[in-house]
């Protein structure tokens, strides 16, 4: 006797019950829904060049923690419909975003259209080519917490404005050929200055090469002026140690504030050198120059160690060291644990 098989015809009795089956199986086809994001969280005392000292349960110092929601829908032809909402959490207090003046979906969201042939169109709040480019390119990937260059480039000792992420975006990204790509992004003047708009180009084959170029222009922070910045960095995996470096000039015009008139040269050495299958030591070292209206030399090395316990959560542990002009030297030091999902 043959066993009976499920079939999306409904017959008799099973009339409501198949039809309830093949819509279900048929929207699922077409469309998916995921929650994923990152949870970071660690202990350490911190200190900046001639700051105070601070011993802190700290959310996100290798990873900044965030839950997400992504989906796509199939429209036919290749084309997709896609979206991602991501709030950035505080996972030490339970809060939502990096610090209290970010939206709830801080990190990114965003709907979007896509192709294979045509590239990606993109609207809402969305990663900054010069961030994503930045994050490539560096051995402690997107540690705004221990990252020597990311900590020169962007937050509160930064030399940047605008942020890592622009709201009010309209995003272009190309289709990726022979590992080489693009995107384009403008945030629409919403504020009396403004807007700003960036781009990049990445080199990326799957490969032990990684090849990427940024520049922006910058006018919504500030109510006059403008801030411009280009950046190239590279990494190369050489087996026993994979390489990087980073060069980034700033150049603020007229824009009210204490670095009005001043140009920012900032350069980035690491490695990322694996020890056994499952941890990794990361090293890098970054210097800011700054020149014109004000003058001044900050230096940042980290050192660091990445162990991998499966592959969704790791154990991390930084040494830091901040020097800034005749400062006090700072010092920092964190340990923490990773569980990505």
């Amino acid at each position: 006797m043959k066993a009976s098989r499920l079939s999306c015809r409904p017959r008799s009795a099973l009339l409501l019950a198949g039809f309830a089956v093949c819509a279900a199986a048929g929207a699922h086809a077409q469309s998916s829904v995921q929650i994923y994001g990152v949870l970071d969280l660690g202990v350490g005392t911190y200190r900046d060049a001639g700051g105070g000292r601070s011993a802190q349960v700290a959310s996100g110092k290798m990873t900044t923690s965030y839950l997400g929601f992504k989906g796509t829908e199939d429209l036919g032809g290749g084309l997709q419909a896609f979206f991602a909402l991501e709030s950035h959490l505080r996972l030490d207090t339970g809060e939502p975003g990096r610090n209290a003046t970010d939206p709830y979906f801080s990190r990114n969201s965003y709907v979007g259209l896509k192709s294979p042939r045509a590239g990606a169109l993109i609207l809402g709040r969305y990663n900054t080519p010069l961030w994503l480019a930045a994050v490539s390119t560096n051995p402690f990937n997107a540690s705004t917490g221990f990252s020597p260059s990311l900590r020169l480039l962007f937050g509160p000792i930064g030399k940047t404005g605008g942020d890592g992420v622009w709201s009010n975006s309209v995003i272009y990204e190309t289709p990726r050929i022979a590992g080489l790509g693009g995107m384009v992004q403008h945030q629409m003047k919403e504020t009396a200055q403004g807007g700003n708009t960036g781009a990049n180009i990445t080199y990326n084959a799957g490969g032990p090469l990684v090849l990427a170029a940024a520049v922006q222009q910058v006018e919504a922070p500030y109510t006059r002026g403008k801030e411009s910045v280009a950046l190239v960095g590279g990494a190369y995996n050489f087996g026993f140690l994979r390489a990087f470096g980073q060069y980034a000039r700033v150049k603020e015009e007229a824009t009210p504030a204490a670095t009005a008139n001043t140009r920012d040269r900032i350069a980035q050495v690491g490695a990322s050198i694996p020890v056994g299958t499952p941890g990794a030591v990361l090293v890098s070292y970054a210097e800011a120059k700054t020149s014109g209206a004000l003058n001044g030399d900050r230096k940042i090395f980290s050192l660091g160690y990445d162990h991998r316990l499966s592959r969704r959560t790791d154990l991390y542990t930084v040494l830091m060291s901040d020097r800034y002009n005749a400062l006090r030297r700072g010092d920092s030091f964190g340990i923490g644990i990773r569980h990505i999902f």
